[in-house]
């Protein structure tokens, strides 16, 4: 019997070809996936930027359109250097309304001022200096507010005289 070798390289030929096609698909499939998920990463990154740009261009707005606002804010404030000049508006309006006006225990601390006003008059006056003392164009907190009056109202003595005592705060911006 003969041998036909011919057989034997075609089936080594077949292997051979056989594990090419194997490992080139395996390189194939490596370099999909390996490139899925660096795509995959990139576009997750890329949507976080595109978020990111998104809510600064939201902040940059609303910061836009609450620029008078925040000027408002500031002017309804009083500022270290503008101090004296909320004290003496609230000497002002005592001697606008012709009640006597004693401001004592002025502390600023902590960004806040407080003081304690006492104004002296007729019930007119008082209550005309309370209504603008709390008008005033900054944001101001009236704590411990007594209305006491002193003596009966008689001919000789004249009208009653009246005290309003009041602890006064507001925020104070450097």
């Amino acid at each position: 019997m003969k041998a036909n070798h011919k057989h034997y390289i075609l089936f080594a030929l077949s292997i051979l070809a056989f594990a090419s096609a194997i490992w080139g698909y395996w390189a194939l499939y490596y370099t999909i996936t390996y490139h899925g998920r660096e795509s995959s990463e990139v576009m997750s990154k890329q949507v976080i930027v595109d978020e990111k740009r998104q809510l600064t261009q939201q902040v940059e707005s609303i910061y836009g359109k609450t620029a008078e606002d925040r000027a408002r804010i500031f002017s309804h404030s009083v500022t270290v250097d503008k101090v004296v000049d909320f004290i003496e508006t609230i000497e002002q309006i005592g001697t606008t309304t012709s009640s006597a006006t004693v401001i004592s225990a002025i502390d600023i601390s902590e960004g806040f001022l407080k003081a304690h006003v006492e104004m002296k008059g007729s019930w007119v006056d008082v209550m005309k200096a309370l209504v603008l003392v709390e008008n005033m164009p900054y944001s101001i907190s009236l704590n411990n507010i007594r209305l006491n009056k002193t003596g009966e109202s008689t001919v000789e003595t004249g009208p009653r005289v009246w005290v309003l005592s009041a602890d006064i705060k507001t925020a104070v911006i450097k």
